[in-house]
């Protein structure tokens, strides 16, 4: 930091953190912020308090930016600045939640999406490694694109 010796406290008293907050958070390069997430990482796994879960992610880690769905490879793994958590959906989950609830997808459904009852139902008899909220959000996503591709179509032809 560029800023007097003086100066620098009231920076910190801004900024609600000590000096020390700023010295091993803000000036650490970049190597070293490196090898201290990733000790802690390892350190996590030692202590064998990390459960690996069908490509989730902690909510101890935190992600840079926010990545976007893309389609049926559903999110990058990692966790959103607001604490989000975010799984990576493989083609084989995609295609049994599509597949269970294609009449969603279709417009056939009396709703337009599944109700909770329906999902937990969905979970009971696929045993997906997934919350229903989870699978109830892949469903309106899902939902929404093919609404969004058929509306630029329609326009398309206008």
């Amino acid at each position: 930091m560029d800023v007097p010796e003086s100066e620098r406290q009231y920076i910190y008293k801004h900024m609600g953190h000590s000096e020390e907050t700023n010295q091993h958070i803000y000036q650490a390069p970049l190597a070293v912020k490196e090898l201290t997430v990733v000790g802690k990482c390892l350190q996590t796994i030692d202590e064998a308090s990390l459960v690996v879960t069908d490509g989730c992610v902690t909510e101890d880690e935190t992600g840079e930016g926010t990545p976007e769905e893309t389609g049926d490879e559903g999110l990058e793994s990692g966790v959103f600045k607001h604490g989000r958590k975010c799984c990576k959906w493989t083609n084989e989950e995609s295609s049994i939640v599509k597949n269970y609830f294609q009449k969603y997808f279709q417009g056939i459904g009396d709703k337009r999406l599944p109700g909770r009852k329906e999902v937990l139902a969905f979970l009971e008899e696929n045993k997906l490694n997934k919350d229903w909220k989870t699978i109830h959000t892949k469903v309106m996503n899902e939902v929404r694109k093919i609404e969004k591709i058929a509306e630029q179509r329609r326009k398309q032809w206008e």
